[in-house]
């Protein structure tokens, strides 16, 4: 009886422990994002970022939680001191080959096995 209990209770405690992740700052966990299009890297792209979020929370820049500005020699943002969940990542810049503006975005989750981890990203957008 006890090992079927067993076997019944141990996955609702990995889904217990694994829902415990809410997106935000205050963790150990860094996401390096590279911003790219077809043309190359976007260099001075601003990147946004929404907690807890697998969608965005509208169609422009606005109601994001944070947002860091890769310089204009690289094209590259560190997020750092997240905690594990959901995240939403926008960002625009400036095609410099095609002379246009670009935009686009997509959900990052950090999974909690991540939690101290630094990962990488490579975030294509778009005009």
């Amino acid at each position: 009886m006890r090992r079927v209990l067993f076997a019944l209770f141990l996955p609702l405690l990995i889904i217990c422990i694994d829902s415990c992740c809410k997106a935000g700052t205050g963790g150990k966990a860094t996401l390096n994002i590279s911003v790219i299009t077809t043309n190359g890297p976007v260099k001075g792209a601003t990147v946004y970022v929404k907690y807890n979020a697998g969608a965005a929370p509208g169609p422009t820049n606005v109601g994001y939680d944070d947002n860091k500005t890769c310089t204009n020699t690289n094209n590259l943002v560190s997020f750092t001191g997240l905690e594990c969940g959901s995240y939403y990542f926008y960002a625009q810049g400036f095609d410099s080959i095609g002379h246009v503006p670009v935009y686009g975005g997509g959900p990052i989750t950090i999974k909690h096995s991540d939690r101290n981890n630094t990962q990488s990203k490579t975030m294509n957008i778009t005009f």
